[in-house]
């Protein structure tokens, strides 16, 4: 009996340390898997904006024109966020990821404003899916359904089309897909000359943009010392029962 109730400690130890690695930690974001699309300008030549130039004496000089091409570009996308599980008590099944403390990196230049578009998330332990809600009268699955009579008034005001997520959360990988929705503005630049500046991507104008995020759960130090005396004290108890 003695020997059942210490290898029941060591499981229990065991499930304690995995329950921990995933719950209330930092998140690493994956960058051969996660990026950002937007699209970015170069400068080409274009006949149809260049100028002639009567000069003195006669003849002519061409100027030549350039003018802005857009073209879709990705960026790989690194750094954490802070994620913490709460399930539902009310419902089975349903969990809420809180996500904090958000630090991105990417060479794309909207990635200085790039966050997730909401700090909570639900989602289904069966399948992982996640559950996006927009707008004030948005349902959680998260929380018990409203009764009889429940109703909600309430205004969604946004410039250009809404922005939008899908994914899933399995408890230790966060894998999501989603465009930050507004106005897609790509302007036309123009410039007559022979060598076109430096396009600074800081006058870029604010456009959508797409991207995904896969993001891995990081145990903890203290995590990894709870397996690592699990595995040790489930090792002496083999022993000890072999011996005996």
């Amino acid at each position: 009996m003695g020997i059942k109730r210490n290898i029941g400690l060591v499981v229990g130890m065991l499930m304690l340390s995995c329950n921990l690695a995933y719950s209330g930690q930092m998140f690493s974001i994956d960058p051969t898997q996660s990026y950002i699309e937007t699209y970015v300008p170069s400068w080409v030549s274009s006949p149809s904006y260049g100028s002639l130039k009567l000069i003195q004496g006669g003849g002519f000089v061409y100027t030549p024109g350039w003018t802005y091409q857009w073209s879709l570009a990705r960026f790989s996308l690194s750094g954490n966020f802070d994620g913490s599980v709460e399930l539902s008590p009310w419902v089975q099944g349903v969990g809420h990821l809180g996500i904090t403390q958000q630090a991105y990196n990417s060479g794309a230049p909207i990635s200085g404003a790039f966050n997730l578009p909401a700090s909570t998330f639900s989602f289904y332990q069966s399948s992982g899916d996640i559950v996006y809600n927009t707008g004030p009268c948005a349902l959680d699955p998260f929380y018990p359904s409203p009764g009889p009579g429940w109703s909600c008034t309430g205004l969604v005001e946004y410039a250009g089309d809404p922005a939008y997520l899908s994914g899933t959360f399995d408890g230790k990988t966060f894998d999501v897909v989603g465009d930050s929705g507004g106005y897609s503005n790509r302007v036309i630049q123009i410039y007559l000359g022979e060598t076109p500046p430096p396009i600074d991507p800081a006058t870029f104008p604010q456009q959508n943009y797409t991207y995904r995020v896969v993001a891995n759960a990081v145990p903890e130090p203290g995590t990894f010392a709870l397996i690592f005396l699990g595995i040790v004290a489930l090792y002496q108890v083999s022993r000890r029962n072999l011996s005996n």
